[in-house]
C-alpha cells in the first residue's frame, strides 16, 4: 500500500517539477497514439491488487439500506435514493403496470417518438406541488442541468458559479459557450463584487447554484442570491435540484416556492 502511494506522490511531484526545454528548432514533432495513455493507465489495477478499488462494484441485491455484494450484506452509504423511493412497495406496483401498458422502453426520445402519458401526468402533478405554470423531466438529474444551462445561457452571456456547482452545472456552461465567473462557495460578497465588475458589458447574466451542495450538504443561501439579482436588471437566478429536491424542499416548500416566484428562471421586475 505505501509504495502504490508513494508512487502517485513521486509522479505527482515530478510533473510539477519539470522544466520544459527549448526545443530543437529542426525537430519535427511526431504524431502519438491517443489510445496509449488508457493501454498503459495502471493505477487501477494497483489499486485493485491491494484492496483499495472502490468502484464498480457489483450489487447482486438491494433491500432498503442494505445491498448484497459478492455474497455480503452490507450498508450502502453512497446511493443517490435519498428517500428509498425505489424499494417502495406502490412504486413497484405501478411499475408493473407500465411496463404492461408501454413495455421496456419509450421507444424513441421525447422530441419525438418517446412522450408518454405517463411523463405528462408526472409533469402536470409537479407542476402543480411547486405551485409553477409547467415542468419538464428528465431521465437523470445530470441530463437536466446539461440541457438547462447549455439551453439559457448563449456565447454572449454571463454565467456566476459557486465553485462547489455539480460537476453537470459545469458541463452545461461549457456546453454554452457563455463566459463563466467563479464565487468563492456561498460567498455573497464575492458574488457581488463579480455582478458589479460586468455591470456595463453585453449580453445575459445568470446565477447558478446547486440548492443542496452534494458533498458538503450545504444548503445555498438562496434568499441573499436572490437579493443580489434583484440589484440588476435582467439577472436571473438557477438552482440545480439534483441533491436538494425530496430532502429539504419537500419539508420546506413554501418557502423554496416563494424564493422560485420571486427569482429562479423569471424576468426581472424592477
Amino acid at each position: 500500500m505505501s509504495n502504490f502511494v508513494e508512487k502517485i506522490v513521486s509522479e505527482s511531484l515530478t510533473s510539477q517539477t519539470t522544466v520544459a526545454e527549448k526545443p530543437d528548432e529542426q525537430t519535427v514533432p511526431q504524431p502519438t497514439d491517443v489510445f496509449a495513455k488508457a493501454f498503459n493507465f495502471s493505477r487501477a489495477d494497483e489499486a485493485e491488487a491491494i484492496g483499495m478499488h472502490p468502484y464498480f462494484k457489483p450489487i447482486a441485491s438491494q433491500h432498503g439500506g442494505t445491498v448484497t455484494v459478492n455474497g455480503r450484506d452490507m450498508i450502502i452509504t453512497g446511493s443517490n435514493d435519498y428517500l428509498g423511493l425505489t424499494q417502495d412497495a406502490r412504486l413497484k406496483d405501478a411499475s408493473r403496470e407500465a411496463l404492461n401498458d408501454f413495455g421496456t422502453s419509450c421507444t424513441g426520445s421525447r422530441f419525438l417518438t418517446g412522450t408518454l402519458t405517463l411523463h405528462e401526468a408526472l409533469e402536470t402533478r409537479l407542476a402543480s406541488f411547486f405551485n409553477q405554470e409547467s415542468a419538464l423531466t428528465f431521465s437523470a438529474g445530470f441530463l437536466g442541468c446539461l440541457s438547462v444551462v447549455s439551453a439559457l445561457a448563449g456565447r454572449h452571456d454571463i454565467m456566476y458559479f459557486d465553485r462547489e456547482n455539480h460537476a453537470c452545472l459545469y458541463d452545461g456552461a461549457r456546453l454554452s459557450y457563455g463566459k463563466l465567473r467563479k464565487y468563492d462557495h456561498g460567498d455573497l460578497d464575492d458574488l457581488e463584487r463579480l455582478l458589479k465588475k460586468d455591470v456595463g458589458k453585453p449580453g445575459g447574466r445568470m446565477i447558478v447554484t446547486d440548492g443542496v451542495f452534494s458533498m458538503s450538504g450545504h444548503v445555498a443561501p438562496l434568499d441573499g442570491i436572490v437579493e443580489l439579482a434583484r440589484l440588476a436588471v435582467s439577472y436571473k437566478t438557477m438552482k440545480d435540484p439534483i441533491s436538494g429536491e425530496g430532502t429539504t424542499h419537500l419539508v420546506t416548500k413554501k418557502e423554496f416556492c416563494r424564493l422560485i416566484k420571486g427569482a429562479e428562471l423569471l424576468d426581472y421586475e424592477p
